[in-house]
């Protein structure tokens, strides 16, 4: 073979590898629950391979798609009481609010859970046992452009005996659906200012952020600290929340420490991430006393930012240029005298 075809095929084998194919995967099973576990389990089953790397897709129904869509995602039941139930499956509306996904109280709807069909409607499960449906999401012709949020629910009636006053309980999968032309809006936030915070004896960092990007974010990540007194270093520390926020919006998102960190000074790095965006910045702070908060430091971008698909496409670049400049070496090398 010679040097250019090998140059070709290697940048052939890459270029496929960054250009994901968009048909469902299966996720990997998991057991059900005990039949001590209480209530019941809800979960997706498949996402689509072209986010595969997107830890929200598996977790939650996200996706971008034209109006005249429709497309379908399985998911599962698991029943975890000590008895037999039978589970009604519905959607309905949710909206961001204080870096929170709510889902509406009953079965309030919007235009996103009007488009969602679960089959089937309710789900006869023995006690310990595990069923399957299916979610069906059909965009209509004209729906208008833009992100909409609704829940996929599983609801467990009250037991028998309880009458009116008992209460149901339930569980959901979130579905971020963003509906226009072309490409899928981009993700994209920034970290501006870090607040060292000292919540009863806990020291942490709220660390405010605000989606710059078109798509809602799952805002999570941890914090190192570095260069702290006599040059100690500490964690990383990961958040144990997210902070849901829509575009165009900002919020805090905290993350606790251990009780026994000295107040400082540290330079605090943040690395954040929703989906395959990740950012890192880093401020110099410290800790205020037991029940105080500092003064908010402004964050300083360490450029270290990745997304997924474009450090692919950019090592694709990177191979190519190598494999032309090693071509013409190769070519003059040919045509010099002996």
């Amino acid at each position: 073979m010679t040097l250019r075809r090998a140059v070709y095929a290697a940048a052939l084998v890459l270029a496929l590898a960054v250009c994901p194919a968009f048909a469902p995967t299966a996720l990997g099973q998991t057991p059900p629950p005990a039949p001590n576990d209480p209530g019941i389990g809800l979960r997706l089953l498949e996402a689509p391979t072209n986010r595969r790397d997107d830890p929200r897709a598996k977790r939650y129904i996200v996706d971008h798609v034209n109006a005249g869509t429709s497309f379908t995602r399985r998911i599962q039941v698991t029943n975890g009481t000590d008895r037999d139930v039978t589970v009604n499956l519905y959607a309905a509306a949710a909206s961001l609010n204080n870096g929170d996904f709510i889902p509406a109280s009953g079965h309030a709807q919007n235009d996103l859970s009007q488009w969602i069909t679960m089959t089937p409607s309710t789900l006869a499960i023995p006690r310990g046992g595990r069923a399957d449906a299916t979610v069906t999401v059909a965009v209509p012709g004209d729906a208008p452009p833009g992100e909409r949020y609704a829940v996929a629910l599983a609801e467990l009636p009250p037991p028998p005996g309880q009458g009116l006053v008992g209460l149901a309980s339930r569980v959901g999968i979130r579905v971020y659906l963003s509906v226009g032309p072309g490409s899928e809006p981009s993700t994209d936030f920034n970290l501006d200012t870090f607040q060292p915070i000292n919540e009863t004896g806990k020291p942490g960092v709220s660390i405010h952020s605000c989606n710059t990007g078109g798509r809602a974010l799952d805002l999570g990540g941890s914090l190192k600290l570095t260069n702290g007194p006599a040059g100690i270093s500490a964690g990383p520390f990961t958040s144990t929340q997210a902070a849901t926020i829509a575009p165009g919006t900002c919020e805090d998102l905290k993350i606790l420490l251990d009780p026994q960190i000295p107040a400082g000074p540290w330079d605090a790095t943040a690395t954040l991430r929703s989906g395959t965006k990740e950012k890192t910045s880093q401020a110099r702070i410290t800790f205020p006393s037991p029940g105080g908060t500092a003064k908010a430091v402004k964050a300083h971008d360490t450029n270290k930012t990745s997304d997924s698909p474009f450090i692919a496409a950019a090592a694709v670049v990177a191979f190519l240029a190598s494999g032309l400049g090693l071509l013409l070496f190769w070519r003059r090398r040919r045509r010099a005298p002996a």
